[in-house]
């Protein structure tokens, strides 16, 4: 009888234990559709808020091509063609139709419905793809920006598409911060550090700072300080991070302005990066491909 006992009583357990786990699983596959539905509504809003920067990006490269293929046109209907210029024409019809194509890519990706797909990437390259999602609307505020790039590539574990993400919406944020600083001291500078274990990518601007209240509360959803947000964005940075397994934290800087900082896992590589290095990038260059180089 006290067998019998214990045997129903284990197999309670057991089912409890199962339905648990159940009940988990659903719970995580549900955390991630939230998380996907709430970062695919982000992204629109992000693109929404940089139809003109869009413009401006496809407008170099398209322009260029029409240049060009009415130069080449003139030409062979006066027959007066130099030697090789035909061969060069085509070649920069051809680059700016790539870059062209780049661009539409870059925007498609933001815009694609997306579930969290992890693979090694370098945190530098996602950097410098963020920073051309907003280069036009810095160079239209004025805004100086300063690469500070670990020589050592920033690989993770992640998605580009989510981390990317992560950091446009930090670089707007300081963007909106510096709207009442005075061009001589709109100034973002971004940070990447590679220590043993993980990698810190930070994104520090000198603007007011953080608002007096805001402690505790600036990843909490649907809480902004601005007009003319919805409250979502720092909700999602942080989701994003965290499905990463990473952590971000916000604080003043000492001289003025704040700082977000985010950190992931590393994966370890011999390789080095080209891309890592410190350099000021003026408003002025910010619209014509200086931060790729």
């Amino acid at each position: 009888m006290f067998v019998a006992v214990a045997l129903i009583l284990e197999s309670l357990l057991i089912g409890r234990l199962l339905y648990e786990r159940r009940a988990r699983r659903r719970a995580e596959v549900e955390s991630q559709r939230n998380l996907a539905l709430a970062a695919d509504a982000n992204r629109r809003e992000t693109i929404s808020a940089l139809a003109s920067s869009i413009g401006h990006e496809l407008g170099q490269p398209v322009t260029s091509i029409v240049y060009n293929a009415q130069a080449l046109q003139r030409m062979v209907a006066t027959n007066q063609v130099p030697p090789g210029a035909t061969e060069e024409i085509i070649g920069d019809i051809r680059a700016e139709a790539v870059l062209a194509a780049q661009i539409i890519d870059r925007h498609r990706a933001m815009l694609r419905n997306h579930q969290l797909r992890k693979q090694p990437l370098d945190l530098n390259s996602v950097i410098h793809e963020s920073l051309s999602l907003v280069r036009h609307d810095l160079k239209t505020r004025r805004i100086a920006v300063t690469l500070d790039l670990s020589p050592t590539p920033c690989v993770i574990d992640g998605d580009q598409v989510l981390l990317q993400q992560v950091l446009v919406n930090l670089l707007r944020n300081a963007m909106d911060a510096l709207d009442e600083s005075p061009p001589t001291r709109r100034s973002i500078t971004i940070q990447s550090v590679v220590r043993a274990d993980d990698v810190e990518v930070s994104v520090r601007d000198t603007g007011a700072g953080l608002p007096p209240d805001s402690n505790g509360k600036l990843f909490t959803p649907f809480v902004t300080t601005k007009s003319h947000g919805l409250g979502i964005g720092l909700t999602i940075v942080q989701r994003i991070v965290a499905a990463h397994a990473g952590t971000i934290e916000a604080r003043d800087n000492v001289d003025g302005g704040a700082t977000f900082s985010m950190t992931l896992a590393r994966i370890a590589t011999r390789a080095a990066s080209r891309s890592g290095r410190t350099r000021r990038i003026h408003p002025e260059e910010t619209a014509s491909g200086a931060d790729d180089g």
